[in-house]
């Protein structure tokens, strides 16, 4: 008696991550990997509410352009909030 088990993809963890990097046709990509002015204003509320810390030599690295109100964390300027980043870079 022979057992047939169903094929599978082999995925790398990195790959199941962060998908093939290929566009399906028939797929939306998502906001992923495309440029903030491009996006429109449903998908860039979906950016709210993400912070970013950016850390060099194991000191946390504070960026001048989250220190205006709301760009940041409250309470903690070297929390940016991830659209602020993006613009900023």
């Amino acid at each position: 008696m022979k057992i047939e088990y169903p094929k599978t993809e082999a995925k790398s963890w990195f790959g199941g991550l962060f998908g093939k990097g290929v566009a399906q046709p028939g797929r939306s990509s998502g906001i992923a990997r495309q440029k903030i002015e491009s996006l429109s204003d449903a998908e860039k509320s979906e950016l709210d509410d993400y912070y970013v810390r950016i850390r060099y030599n194991d000191r946390v690295m504070e960026i001048p352009g989250c220190k205006p109100a709301g760009k940041h964390l409250e309470g903690d300027t070297s929390f940016c909030t991830l659209v602020s980043v993006i613009k900023y870079f």
